[in-house]
């Protein structure tokens, strides 16, 4: 979490056209494991282990359809960008990768 609060922080200032996507990389390393925390609590998951590719793609599915499909459609200030999509889709391999580091 730290890591995206710095990610915001520099990208706010020296990110140039791709500044929002900077952050973006880390929606699902920052968001997977508490959605899978929550998921754990409810009894919709019965392990802590690392994360499937399925879940994952799961999050990242929902995520950008929910933020670039429907966000725009819904509220006026919202935009959708594929860019984005982009940077979930790299965060969410990177994490993959990290999260089967032995």
């Amino acid at each position: 979490m730290a890591a995206y609060v710095a990610m915001r922080c520099l990208a706010s200032r020296y990110g140039g056209g791709w500044r929002g996507q900077a952050a973006d990389l880390f929606l699902v390393p920052v968001g997977a494991p508490l959605w899978l925390w929550g998921e754990r609590r409810l009894g919709w998951r019965t392990h802590d282990g690392v994360p499937t590719v399925a879940e994952v793609l799961f999050l990242l599915t929902t995520w950008s359809v929910a933020a670039e499909g429907l966000a725009p459609v819904l509220f006026a200030s919202a935009t959708g960008d594929a860019r984005d999509v982009v940077a979930y889709a790299l965060g969410s391999a990177l994490a993959l990768a990290a999260w089967r580091l032995p």
